[in-house]
């Protein structure tokens, strides 16, 4: 059994949390007040609720240094939530996502199938060239024969930079049987994070801050127990008030064209249709960067609305069985959509 030694180097300096690397460091802010100022000039905006959630699952990842998992439907910002702080603080970020035929190997890698055949033959070549013992050129074999998951890049990045962000999207997809190793990545409370079956020895490294997502009406088969539950603090990330569908579709669109009062009023209507429908916050934000382009390249109404309607029920379309509900549904939305549009594209 293989175990990754958590023992980061931190130190305070002014405002900022320092994680010391090897051969770099990473810089945060202490204040997550400043962090949401730094989001949000940025164009990612949150309202009151997420904001006193963020400001605890960031003390709660950051300070503490323990897991937390994010919980909350599609489309709320989750994803872009991990990579925006990584972007604009310079940390590594690594991102795996759960799926149905997941194996552990994903996470702590294994031997490539293909380099077997050969392994022998470099092996005796090693200790005839080489000079080396048999078992020195079995250890010099393992960067050629050993493929890393995703757990050796984390590892390499938090040792060499001090600090990474691993991040387990969509962990209600992973099937039931990799419960066991989502225990032992997401335990809290430890400097130390066991690894079952790998063959190799991660050593001490930085400080891995981990965080898993989930949509908690998605499909899934990971039966979420207790055991897994108790390992990660829960933060409920749910859908944003309707404001804020808002202003990300003005702040977006503004990137592009300059707004008027009719121009404002036809993106907060659709702001609103997006958010009426379900959808989450980056749908609205696509939305009305699609007005604002046909606005300035002078698109018709209905390329236009086909676009946005297409961009509002793409989830429909991974879903083969149900074409005929999908053009059915597509036209009504379209027809609803093109008579909004036609005060800014006539």
């Amino acid at each position: 059994m293989s175990k990754i030694v958590m023992k980061p180097k931190v130190s305070i300096e002014d405002d900022w949390i320092v994680f010391e690397g090897e051969e770099d460091y990473v810089k945060l802010p202490k204040d997550p007040n400043r962090v949401i100022r730094d989001f949000e000039e940025r164009g990612y905006f949150f309202d009151d609720q997420h904001r006193r959630d963020f400001a605890a699952m960031y003390m709660t990842l950051v300070v503490e240094r323990t897991p937390v998992l994010l919980v909350g439907p599609p489309g709320t910002g989750k994803t872009k939530l991990v990579r925006l702080l990584g972007d604009i603080y310079d940390v590594p970020v690594i991102v795996m996502r759960g799926h149905q035929e997941a194996r552990e190997q994903e996470f702590i890698g294994g031997v490539d199938v293909a380099a077997l055949p050969v392994a022998d033959k470099i092996a005796e070549e090693f200790t005839e060239f080489e000079g080396m013992e048999y078992e020195e050129a079995v250890e010099a074999l393992k960067e050629i024969i050993y493929v890393g998951g995703y757990l050796k890049d984390v590892v390499n990045e938090a040792r060499r930079r001090g600090a990474c962000l691993f991040f387990i999207d969509e962990v209600n997809r992973f099937p039931g049987y990799m419960i066991p190793t989502l225990i032992h990545i997401f335990e809290k409370d430890i400097d130390t994070i066991y690894i079952p079956h790998s063959p190799i020895d991660f050593g001490e490294t930085g400080a891995i801050l981990r965080i898993g997502a989930l949509n908690p009406e998605g499909k899934g088969t990971t039966n979420f127990d207790e055991a897994l539950l108790r390992r990660v603090e829960l933060v409920p990330w749910g859908e944003y008030d309707v404001s804020i569908y808002k202003r990300i579709a003005l702040e977006s669109a503004s990137r592009i064209v300059d707004l008027n009062r009719v121009l404002e009023d036809v993106l907060k209507d659709l702001a609103v249709l997006v958010k009426d429908m379900g959808k989450g916050v980056d749908v609205a934000k696509d939305v009305a960067q699609t007005v604002a382009l046909g606005v300035k390249m002078g698109y018709d109404v209905e390329t236009v609305a086909r676009n946005i309607a297409n961009k509002i029920l793409s989830d429909l379309l991974l879903d083969s069985e149900n074409m005929d509900e999908f053009e059915t549904r597509r036209n009504a939305l379209e027809r609803k959509i093109a008579e909004k549009l036609k005060p800014v594209l006539g």
